[in-house]
């Protein structure tokens, strides 16, 4: 998926269970831990 605008949102994908990234999971309560790790890892 490509997008050329700019987005201002956050996005999070198991590839190996969703290679085409269908399901975002990053509002995903069961996701959050590794939500937190990631943003903390990233910062904006």
């Amino acid at each position: 998926m490509h997008f050329y605008d700019e987005l201002d949102f956050w996005e999070l994908y198991n590839l190996e269970n969703d290679p085409s990234e269908m399901r975002n999971l990053y509002s995903d309560p069961d996701c959050q831990k590794i939500v937190l790790e990631l943003q903390a890892q990233f910062p904006i």
